[in-house]
């Protein structure tokens, strides 16, 4: 497709100006991107499908899960005296 100019008259359309040549081209050529720029057709692209991925949410819980573990033990070292509870 050339680039002309659109200095002609057609019935019922009208001159825009391309967002991403710059260039003066009939309305009824023009074409909407996913980013809402109106662009010539050879300037008209897919939006990436990257763009719809959704991450997946990543479960981490156990499937069992009890309580620690408690001791209630007493280390006594050698050598030092114990102290009597008051």
């Amino acid at each position: 497709m050339t680039y002309g100019t659109a200095d002609y008259y057609k019935p019922g359309d009208y001159n825009m100006i391309c967002d991403v040549s710059g260039r003066k081209v009939k309305a009824s050529k023009m074409k909407r991107r996913w980013d809402n720029a109106m662009v010539h057709p050879d300037h008209w692209e897919t939006r990436q499908p990257q763009d719809f991925v959704r991450g997946v949410k990543d479960d981490q819980s156990v499937p069992v899960s009890r309580p620690a573990a408690t001791y209630d033990t007493t280390i006594i070292a050698p050598g030092v005296p114990s102290q009597a509870n008051p």
